[in-house]
């Protein structure tokens, strides 16, 4: 009882010191907590978006195939779907 009076006296002598250690243990804590929970859910954004399979073509030339290739993919066997990319600088054809 003679340590938390002890204690209970320091913190009230200087107020605005009080004030500024409690923030800053705040701060902390703050910080401490997000850089915990933001590695720990952008690791479960990656793990939820790589479940599925994804095949990813390109060549030196891919920029000067037409866009209608595209579905002419998307009607091989197996293949779920298909985009166009557009390319910086470069116009797709079709």
């Amino acid at each position: 009882m003679k340590l938390l009076s002890l204690i209970a006296r320091s913190l009230s002598r200087r107020m605005l010191r009080t004030a500024l250690s409690v923030f800053a243990l705040f701060i902390a804590g703050f910080l401490f907590c997000v850089l915990i929970a933001v590695p720990a859910s952008i690791d479960r954004i990656v793990g939820d978006a790589s479940r599925g399979i994804r095949v990813i073509v390109s060549q030196g030339n891919s920029y000067m195939l037409p866009v209608w290739y595209r579905d002419e993919i998307k009607k091989l066997p197996h293949v779920l779907a298909a985009t166009a990319e557009r390319q910086m600088g470069r116009a797709l054809s079709g």
